[in-house]
Formats: C-alpha cells, structure tokens, sequence
C-alpha cells in the first residue's frame, strides 16, 4: 500500500527539517573547531571537530534525499538542498565559559537528543533507506555527544572548579530548555 499524497508530504516536510538541522550543524562544528584553535584545545579534539562536520554534510545529503524520494514525482523537477545558511549572529566563544556553554547546550545535551530521536524513529520503521538513514545518524550523533562531552573534561581540566560551574548552570539551564519544549524536529521519516 502506497503512503497518500498528504503522508509523503508530511514526509517530505519532516526531512526537509531535518536536513536543514543536520546542515546548520556543519556550521556548528566548523564555529567548533575554530574556538577550540583559538583556546588552544588539543589537535585531537580539533581533528574530531572537522569529522563531526563532514559526517553532518553526510547527514543533510541523506535527509535530503529520503525528502527528495517521498516528493511527488511532478514536483520533483528540481532538486533538493541545502539554501545558504545565515551567519547573522554567529560569534566565536573567545573564552572557556563561552565554549561550555555551546558544547553543553549544542554537543552534550543536543547531540544526546537527537541520538535518542533517531533510534527512537527506528523503532517500526520498516523502510530499509530510512532505516539505513537513521542507524547512521544514531550512531553519528551520539558519537558526537560523547565528542562534546571530551571538549567538556578538556575544558574543565584548564578552566578548573570556575569552568566546571559554568558547565553545571548550561546544563541547567540546557535542562529547563528541553523540558519546557525541544526546539528539534524529531525524525519520524518512517511510515509504519
């Protein structure tokens, strides 16, 4: 039984919401690996930082495509992607309180989140593509969770007890955030 009209384009919709996030996360880890050189991280969480972002512009060409695929086939004369990203308002952290505070928001907490939106849209999905789609993207983001959680420990080993209380207010405030209402499209590219 083929998905209705009005399902493929909810579809549709939902991974164009998800490519978009997944291609403003490129940015966030390029901003990311910036910060870290001029903090004078690690070369290791450097390095890490560019692969996050290269396995983010994976993310957006998959989404991308699973939107493409669920586009009616009259409508699907141009292709789908990403539209320039506005960095109107995009700063660099320039000290240890400001890096935590985005890996605590963005890396710890958000990163986390969409790990668990991921594998949590697997559950019943049955299309191998989507599936195949969203084992990756599990896998990825809570890869870079736990790459945002090193960024952490480097920080608070520099910073000391100072950093280490910035990190506890973000993740409270992170907390307030995400149980006031997340603010990310949760993947529901499956139709069961």
């Amino acid at each position: 039984l083929l998905p209705s009209a009005d399902a493929r384009a909810r579809l549709r919709e939902a991974w164009l919401a998800d490519a978009a996030m997944e291609h403003a996360s490129v940015a966030s880890f390029s901003r990311l690996s910036l910060e870290l050189l001029a903090l004078g991280a690690p070369s290791h969480l450097v390095r890490d930082a560019h692969r996050a972002a290269l396995e983010e512009i994976e993310h957006a060409r998959a989404c991308y495509g699973l939107a493409s695929r669920d586009t009616a086939p009259d409508d699907r004369s141009t292709a789908l992607g990403p539209s320039p990203l506005s960095l109107a308002g995009m700063t660099l952290a320039t000290n240890l309180e400001e890096l935590v505070r985005g890996a605590v928001r963005e890396g710890c907490v958000g990163e986390t989140y969409a790990a668990l939106a991921a594998s949590r849209a697997l559950e019943g999905c049955e299309d191998p593509a989507t599936r195949t789609v969203l084992e990756i993207i599990a896998r990825d983001e809570l890869s870079h969770a736990a790459f945002a959680f090193r960024v952490l420990v480097w920080a608070i080993e520099v910073g000391g007890i100072t950093t280490r209380n910035h990190a506890a207010d973000a993740y409270t405030l992170a907390r307030r955030q995400l149980l006031a209402g997340p603010t990310t499209t949760v993947r529901r590219g499956c139709l069961l």
